[in-house]
């Protein structure tokens, strides 16, 4: 029985071990991706060394130069775990290059029609065919040769070489690991769910390679003290917070374990696109690996294209409304998906001719009509470009920081205003989660929660004068406001 209630006791309190100080929930404020980038540490994962392998040359010369700055100023680090996947998943980068090429090699054969040798156009056709074969033949020559090439690659393939002279053994940082220690660790992220790893769970290495690379993180932040920005295309809900089918943020429980070691440095993680356009790569190469992380992502949603482009026309609506909402353009919303997709444009979305196409397939899916597969399978990758169009506008997220605050007429704050009070918003500038600063408004609802993302959202029937407020956080006086009418944003995650 004593055993029992130990057992017991401990699954009660495992939030205490994963925010052991409770207070630094409330006053931890991790810095933005902007604010770190010049002095942390880049972890690569494995899923974005694989990357270059599918771009150009121009691509390859551009990443091995944001490397390079980043080696020359140590803080370049590949895990030891990632680098013995990379090893893994090269030879099947290259063996999926060798098959597509291969299967270029053309023939062109009209076949043997005694019958038809008296007409013109027979033995004109014949003609042609001689030629093309010529040229065929010729074409299929290179890709004879072509396809040798590869064969003769072990480890000097291009992405391969440019690795070996950039990855010197202080780039790459392999932790000692305690296989009990990780073993547990495992069990009790799988039984909470909790990141990261959990999702991985059913991987011949039970999930342990998400989290040797996340000790490896660990470890950098514990002995240097400095902030990381993780390379990853991996979008799961074991490393992210999600919202309506899409990754927000990392999880908070990745982001405090990590100011805990490192002494209140920050976590971020970037997809590989990102992380280039955050150190100066161009917008053709930034354009060029985004279609290859789209790409990616087609290869791993359902076998079926008609049920990824009505799966991905739901997430597409929900991101579109999302958006609206947050940039304040809900009242010029006409609930029709072209019409809105247009309020955008102001603000640099320039995919109309790609959402045209996309919906008008999306519309015979739905409604039954007959639709090539081809036009299906357009729709699905101009789907994925959609979206992530969608999700790089830039714009302010409002997030409640605190809600019911007392608000008071008089400047003393001894005078309580009974018939409102306030919410206090955080608002982050995104993509870069920046961190904007802190505004207070009127309001009379009582829906508010701390930490939901809200829509930008007024009642101009109400306004309010001039207010005082005592900080939550420092108990300071503060003016609240000159003048304001009411705050009334909702809940994105509940918004129809």
């Amino acid at each position: 029985m004593e055993n029992q209630d130990k057992g017991n006791k401990r699954e009660m309190l495992y939030r205490n071990s994963l925010y052991p100080h409770a207070e630094s929930i409330f006053s931890f404020r991790p810095k933005s991706v902007e604010e770190i980038k010049d002095d942390c540490f880049i972890v690569i994962d494995t899923n974005s060394l694989l990357v270059p392998y599918t771009t150009g040359k121009a691509s390859l010369e551009q990443i091995n130069k944001i490397y390079r700055l980043l080696v020359d100023s140590n803080r370049l680090v590949i895990p030891g775990q990632v680098a013995r996947e990379f090893a893994e998943h090269r030879v099947t980068k290259l063996k999926d290059l060798y098959q597509q090429i291969s299967r270029k090699k053309s023939s062109l054969a009209l076949g043997n029609y005694p019958l038809m040798e008296g007409l013109e156009p027979y033995q004109k056709a014949i003609e042609i065919e001689e030629n093309l074969n010529d040229k065929i033949r010729e074409y299929n020559k290179c890709i004879s040769e072509i396809l040798e090439n590869i064969s003769q690659w072990y480890w000097n393939d291009p992405v391969s070489v440019m690795y070996s002279s950039l990855f010197a053994q202080e780039v790459v940082h392999d932790i000692e690991i305690d296989e009990s220690r990780l073993r547990q660790r495992i069990q009790k992220d799988c039984e909470y769910k909790l990141p990261p790893g959990y999702k991985d769970a059913r991987k011949p290495d039970d999930g342990a390679g998400d989290v040797i690379i996340w000790y490896t993180i660990l470890e950098l932040g514990q002995n240097h003290k400095k902030s990381v920005i993780f390379v990853s295309l991996d979008q799961k809900p074991d490393w992210w917070s999600q919202s309506e089918g899409r990754p927000l943020y990392p999880r908070f429980e990745l982001i405090e374990e990590f100011r805990r070691v490192s002494e209140g440095q920050s976590f971020h993680i970037l997809k590989f696109s990102s992380f280039l356009d955050l150190y100066g790569a161009s917008k053709e190469v930034i354009e060029e690996v985004r279609k290859e992380e789209i790409q990616a992502r087609i290869e791993q949603l359902q076998s079926s294209p008609k049920t990824n482009l009505i799966l991905l026309a739901s997430e597409i609506e929900r991101e579109l409304r999302y958006l609206i909402a947050s940039m304040g353009l809900l009242e010029k919303s006409q609930g029709r998906f072209l019409a809105d997709v247009k309020l955008l444009e102001p603000y640099g979305f320039t995919e109309i001719e790609k959402a045209n196409y996309f919906w008008s397939v999306r519309n015979k899916s739905v409604h039954g009509q007959e639709v090539d597969s081809n036009d299906i399978s357009l729709a699905v990758e101009s789907a994925l470009s959609l979206l992530e169009s969608l999700q790089s506008i830039p714009h302010e997220v409002h997030i409640v920081y605190h809600p019911g605050v007392l608000v008071y007429s008089d400047p003393d704050c001894t005078r309580v205003q009974e018939s409102v009070k306030a919410v206090i918003l955080e608002t982050r500038r995104h993509p870069s989660d920046a961190f904007v600063g802190f505004i207070i408004f009127p309001t009379t609802l009582t829906r508010f929660t701390k930490g939901k993302i809200v829509s930008w959202e007024w009642n101009m029937n109400k306004v309010w004068e001039a207010a005082w407020y005592r900080d939550p956080d420092t108990n300071e006086i503060k003016s609240a406001w000159a003048s304001s009418a009411e705050f009334v944003g909702r809940d994105l995650d509940n918004l129809r």
